[in-house]
């Protein structure tokens, strides 16, 4: 089932084991294979999985703690268990060349969101959600690494790994400092607002004589991240929800 849904279970984990020495509690398991709708449906089920997986270290008491690595060896994720790997890898996302022919090249950050605004408005998806409770001291930015899981939880794999750092680095924080691993911060709720603006505008607030209807329109054919409305509605329809590569890019 894991694999078959393309699911990275090794950032969640990391970030309940900050010290990296492959436990998590039992709780925090829990956590996690209910995040990706992995948490068996029967409570015996779930009981075998913790007594197979109990810590066996001696240091971690094993009715309270799982080891996770050993739960993903068992997975076949070995590579994904190593302890400096905090970005597994996402499969590559198409996109347009300039030709007009299909090419597996990373796409830049404008192109990303537009993509992400479609899904996100054709699911009705409520993408701050997958980024709150990460940012527990409401500073508006994440780590890279909870960036790219709630990406992929919000959206699936229709992001490239490529995709993600430029969207990453699209919306850097840079004045915010850095993580444990030396990298900047992102700033998710700039990127959240600028894809919920298929939904209703920004700042209305300060904007009470906004045209609202335009506004909409606009994020939703991509206008203000460089596109022309017709030619993306028109190309987005004919490859099948394949974006094709913004202005200038």
């Amino acid at each position: 089932k894991v694999a078959a849904r393309r699911v990275v279970l090794v950032p969640t984990f990391q970030d309940f084991d900050p010290r990296r020495n492959g436990h998590v509690t039992n709780d925090q398991y829990e956590r996690v294979l209910g995040q990706f709708g992995l948490l068996p449906e029967a409570r015996p089920e779930l009981d075998l999985l913790l007594d197979a997986y109990a810590a066996q270290d001696g240091r971690h008491p094993a009715d309270r703690y799982v080891n996770y690595r050993a739960f993903l060896a068992d997975l076949q994720d070995d590579r994904d268990a190593s302890d400096d790997e905090t970005l597994p890898p996402l499969p590559p996302s198409p996109t347009l060349s300039p030709s007009g022919g299909d090419a597996r090249s990373p796409r830049p950050a404008p192109v990303v969101v537009q993509h992400v605004r479609q899904i996100v408005l054709a699911r009705r998806v409520r993408l701050r959600e997958f980024f709150q409770d990460d940012d527990t001291l409401r500073r508006g930015v994440v780590t890279r690494s909870q960036f790219f899981r709630g990406l992929r939880a919000a959206v699936g794999g229709i992001v490239g790994a490529d995709e993600c750092e430029n969207l990453a680095d699209a919306y850097e924080a840079d004045a915010k400092g850095r993580d444990a691993q030396g990298n900047p911060f992102v700033r998710w709720v700039a990127f959240v607002a600028d894809v919920d603006r298929v939904f209703a505008p920004q700042g209305l607030e300060k904007r009470p004589a906004a045209d609202c209807k335009a506004e909409v329109f606009a994020a939703r054919a991509g206008v203000d991240l460089g596109y022309e409305a017709e030619a993306l509605a028109s190309a987005y329809e004919a490859r099948g929800g394949v974006l094709p590569a913004a202005k200038g890019a």
